[in-house]
């Protein structure tokens, strides 16, 4: 699973630029933001007068297999990507291996590989081996087999995942594609995403719901934004103060008084994090994956927990259910 969507039932920052549009109209009409003549607007509480603006944005630890920071025992090559055939290039070799990066988060990760193939039912041979291999140990982390039908599409690039645990912060990780030479194989990127950033990002989501329920005091630079009007853009624009969070844990212990506990859910049945959203909204909680309840649940922060998801449902309509009864 690369990544776990949600749809919190919390209060978005949408409710802060309303509530600047009420007390600062001259800037919020420069932004854009005007309303229709005689129209009723909702009553929103003013923004706090400094705001906290956290960044939580999900980097993705992408390496392209033509660029300078992958390496090839075999292979050429060809545009976008690093490309294998057979008949032609040396078999038996690694078609990508590197880069050999010491900033991949500690914990649970998800490998990438994006690979294509020109034939994807001539037979069930396995065609490459991918792994994460830990560099500094000499340690393989995790590998996968990948056969020829594996590929669902021919002649497009394909993701293949593999989950894997990074035990030690500042190891040289890589990402490496083995080439049997029985299939015309190519290489677009290899990477990872860490587990325990979408985790946060859940986390601190539900998080800014809570606090901003009472007042605005908290602003996301998310995902759902990136790219779009920078991370000061809106703020600026509306002409709101802020201060921006280093250490997104720290807001835990801000407003740790205002959070009645967590909520954990099944990260085996993706789901249940919908469930948890709206548990935790109406009974003013946070969702906490597997990964966090521990931390969440210890010193400094001593979150009680409020509900536990974990095995509670075997399948998505049961949780949609018990959702529909809630």
């Amino acid at each position: 699973m690369r990544s776990i969507r949600w749809t919190p039932r919390v209060p978005t920052i949408a409710a802060a630029f309303a509530a600047v549009a009420l007390f600062h109209p001259p800037v919020a009409f420069a932004a854009g933001l005007t309303w229709p003549q005689g129209q009723v607007l909702p009553s929103f509480s003013a923004p706090a007068a400094t705001m906290d603006l956290m960044d939580a944005t999900v980097s993705e630890y992408r390496y392209e297999a033509e660029g300078s920071l992958i390496r090839h025992g075999t292979g050429r090559l060809d545009g976008n990507g690093w490309v294998a055939q057979t008949s032609i290039d040396a078999a038996n070799q690694f078609l990508t291996y590197g880069p050999y990066a010491t900033d991949i988060p500690v914990g649970n990760n998800t490998a990438f590989f994006d690979l294509t193939i020109d034939n994807n039912t001539a037979n069930n041979e396995v065609v490459v081996t991918v792994d994460v291999r830990d560099n500094t140990t000499g340690a393989v982390l995790a590998s996968r087999d990948i056969t020829r039908t594996a590929f669902t599409k021919q002649g497009s690039f394909e993701r293949f995942e593999l989950p894997f645990t990074n035990p030690v912060a500042g190891h040289g990780i890589e990402f490496r594609v083995f080439w049997y030479g029985r299939a015309y194989i190519k290489v677009d990127a290899v990477g990872t995403n860490a587990q325990v950033q979408d985790d946060e990002v859940a986390l601190f989501t539900t998080l800014k719901g809570i606090v901003n329920r009472t007042q605005p005091r908290i602003f996301t630079y998310d995902n759902a934004i990136r790219g779009q009007d920078g991370k000061f853009g809106w703020l600026n624009a509306l002409g709101l103060q802020y201060t921006e969070v280093a250490d997104r844990w720290s807001l835990l212990s801000k407003y740790r008084n205002e959070i009645s506990g967590i909520v954990i859910y099944d990260t085996a049945l993706p789901d249940t994090l919908n469930l948890a959203t709206t548990i935790a909204g109406l009974q003013n909680g946070v969702t906490a994956s597997p990964a966090l309840a521990a931390k969440l649940t210890a010193a400094p922060y001593n979150l009680p927990v409020l509900k536990d998801l974990r095995g509670a449902f075997t399948t998505k309509v049961q949780v949609y259910q018990y959702l529909y009864d809630y």
